[in-house]
Parts: structure tokens; C-alpha cells; sequence
């Protein structure tokens, strides 16, 4: 029975399907806004829906991209040395939180050197004759550069996740020259 609760965890956590607690409550708060029947219901679902009519998915995409970066890595490890010893998480529950976050932070890394090597591409310029330049040599987004090709990767999201970050970070620290990231630059490189 552990066995087979595992697997059903791990297969949601592999299609973003799993228990997420920020969409339940807004879930639940849409329902808390009166009866079924009343307007503020009605205008509050209609609000909450139009704004956000997929809760589920796109918030355990972002909890699957933090799951697999260093604050991934430093919550294993902190789960590893205080979870642990209350007995709140099982040692092979930190250990695959320390996994994900470690081969997240590889494949960041990864991202970075391609980035560097000018083999993978982020987001486009802000500035816009660069971009139109690029796109006239046929530059394109989120690729990957062999040659004188540009294939997209774009389509593998959220699984080259880490390697967009990375790529994204490189950008950063090529813009900033000599300064060093902050931590804000690692949460703007997420979005």
C-alpha cells in the first residue's frame, strides 16, 4: 500500500496534478463568497475564474522550478538537518529533496555554459534593434544554436526550466559586467 501512495505521489508530482495548498485556498474562497445563487458569488467566481482558470497546474509548475534550483538544494538540506530529527520528514523524503535540488542547480549550470558557448539562447533583448537584428539573422527564442541552425526548445517547458534559468542568468551577469548576481536577479532569471 506505501508502494502503490508513492507511485500515485509521484506520478502527479510528474504531470503537475498533486495537492497544492495556495490553489485549494483559492479555490475554497471563491466557494466562501456567499450562495451558489447570489451575485457576490457569481461576480466573485466570475473575477477569480477570469483572472485564473487553471489554479492547479501552472502553481505546481512554479513549485516544481523551485523544487529543482538551489532554494530547492537548501530546503533538502535543511530538511535534512532539523525535519529530520523531529521525525516531521523521513531521511529518503530529504534526500529527494537534496536530488531535485541538485540536479536542478546542474542543469542551471548547464544552461549557463551553453548560454557562454552562444549554443542555447534565452528571452529576447529589451532592446529592440537588437532583436530585430537577431531575428533577421534567424535568431530565435529559448533555442538551441548548432551551426548556423536554431531549434527551439521552447516546446519542452517546463522540463528545460532550469536550462532557460541558467541561459537567462548568463544574460544577467553579461549586462552587469564585472558586478556579482544578487539573489533578486536569481528570482527575476525565473520569471
Amino acid at each position: 500500500e506505501d508502494g502503490r501512495m508513492y507511485a500515485i505521489d509521484q506520478a502527479q508530482r510528474a504531470t503537475f496534478r498533486d495537492y497544492s495548498a495556495l490553489a485549494s485556498n483559492i479555490s475554497n474562497f471563491t466557494q466562501s463568497l456567499g450562495e451558489s445563487d447570489s451575485k457576490l458569488h457569481n461576480l466573485g467566481e466570475m473575477a477569480i475564474e477570469g483572472i485564473l482558470p487553471f489554479k492547479k497546474t501552472p502553481i505546481n509548475i512554479l513549485k516544481r522550478t523551485i523544487d529543482y534550483s538551489p532554494i530547492g538544494l537548501a530546503r533538502g538540506v535543511g530538511k535534512a538537518f532539523k525535519a529530520v530529527k523531529t521525525g516531521k520528514y523521513t531521511a529518503a523524503q530529504a534526500i529527494e529533496d537534496i536530488s531535485s535540488g541538485l540536479t536542478g542547480s546542474g542543469i542551471m549550470a548547464l544552461g549557463y555554459i551553453l548560454a557562454s558557448q552562444g549554443f542555447i539562447t534565452g528571452g529576447s533583448s529589451d532592446d529592440a534593434r537588437e532583436r530585430g537584428f537577431d531575428e533577421l539573422q534567424g535568431g530565435q527564442n529559448y533555442a538551441l544554436t548548432i551551426g548556423d541552425k536554431s531549434y527551439t526548445i521552447d516546446s519542452f517547458a517546463p522540463a528545460v526550466v532550469p536550462l532557460f534559468v541558467g541561459s537567462e542568468l548568463y544574460g544577467m551577469q553579461t549586462q552587469k559586467g564585472d558586478e556579482a548576481l544578487s539573489a533578486s536577479d536569481f528570482i527575476m532569471a525565473l520569471n
